[in-house]
């Protein structure tokens, strides 16, 4: 079953951002943010048939030109998991399917995610969704007043 996610608090929400970004000390702060626009941020999560939380989509609207795309409003898939023992059951492809939906109600002709050229595995996932890659960007990185 899968629900919007409509609280910047919802503990299931954090718990699975924690998950897949451990490292990450500003979870309640970006959450906030993102629930504060809905018309341009969107949050879903799964849940098993026992009601536990499995997974989450967020998806956003970006404006802005994106990996070679020339239309605008472009969806975003700004996250996509599952928790690795609900992996293999088809969540990921419905979490995705809601995302397109959001995407294409918000008047999107594209929804666009990245990954690290690097990220082999996270390539692999993506084309096994349906993501074609698009535009490859390297980001070259300067630091100044040093």
């Amino acid at each position: 079953m899968i629900k919007p996610c409509f609280s910047p608090q919802d503990a299931d929400w954090l718990a699975l951002r924690a998950a897949l970004w451990p490292e990450a000390q500003n979870h309640l702060e970006q959450m906030a943010k993102a629930q504060s626009d809905p018309d341009s941020y969107g949050v879903y999560l799964a849940y098993s048939d026992a009601g536990e939380a499995v997974g989450f989509v967020e998806i956003g609207l970006r404006h802005e030109p994106i990996g070679g795309i020339k239309s605008a409003p472009v969806g975003y898939l700004e996250a996509l998991y599952v928790q690795p023992e609900s992996r293999r059951q088809g969540i990921a492809r419905e979490l995705l399917a809601v995302a397109e939906e959001w995407a294409q109600f918000a008047g999107c002709e594209v929804l666009v995610s990245g990954v690290s050229l690097d990220d082999k595995q996270g390539r692999e996932r993506h084309a096994s969704l349906g993501f074609e890659a698009g535009e490859k960007v390297v980001f070259y990185c300067k630091r100044v007043g040093s």
